[in-house]
């Protein structure tokens, strides 16, 4: 609905659309970004692990490539939903007394 928006002045105009093509511009960076990742996460040595991340729920490419990146050594995480639960992806309570954390 942006594009039916009328501005009579013409600075508040230009600003307006200077506004708009920095974010249309933004949105671009943001796709070559992502394919470029989607394009390594596929080309690199770790591609196999990428791909098994991706099977946690919720994980797609960009999350399972920035996980990898963190998490290089799998080896210490013993079940996938301990490392689930190390990377908060899984809903937990420590209570004890009068004091509740969720």
């Amino acid at each position: 609905w942006l594009d039916h928006v009328k501005i009579e002045q013409a600075c508040l105009r230009l600003t307006f659309e200077e506004y708009r093509q920095s974010i249309r511009e933004t949105q671009e960076r943001i796709k070559r970004y992502d394919q470029a990742i989607a394009q390594e996460a596929q080309a690199s040595a770790h591609a196999p692990l990428i791909g098994a991340m991706q099977a946690l729920r919720g994980v797609a490419v960009l999350t399972a490539t920035t996980m990898v990146s963190e998490f290089m050594d799998m080896s210490r995480f013993p079940t996938a939903g301990a490392f689930m639960s190390y990377c908060g992806l899984v809903p937990s309570e420590n209570s004890t007394g009068d004091s509740r954390r969720q």
